[in-house]
């Protein structure tokens, strides 16, 4: 997602040659996307991380299947 993003801030700076006061907000929405992006990476995997620990503790061990169901 973030390559495909990247791709197409490109092609509107190649192809419609934005003003200097439009190519700021550009470039700012590829850091905003990398960042997005990584967040979403590391949000993740501390779902993962908790979900382990929870199976650990069998008393939320059903609670927590069937909230795992559910991301999936």
């Amino acid at each position: 997602m973030e390559v495909d993003i990247d791709d197409e801030i490109n092609n509107v700076i190649a192809r419609r040659q934005p003003a200097a006061r439009d190519l700021p907000l550009l470039m700012a929405m590829a850091k905003c996307v990398t960042n997005l992006e990584r967040s979403s990476d590391e949000t993740w995997k501390i779902t993962k991380r908790l979900l382990k620990i929870d199976e650990a503790c069998p008393a939320t061990a059903m609670q927590t299947d069937r909230k795992a169901e559910k991301l999936r």
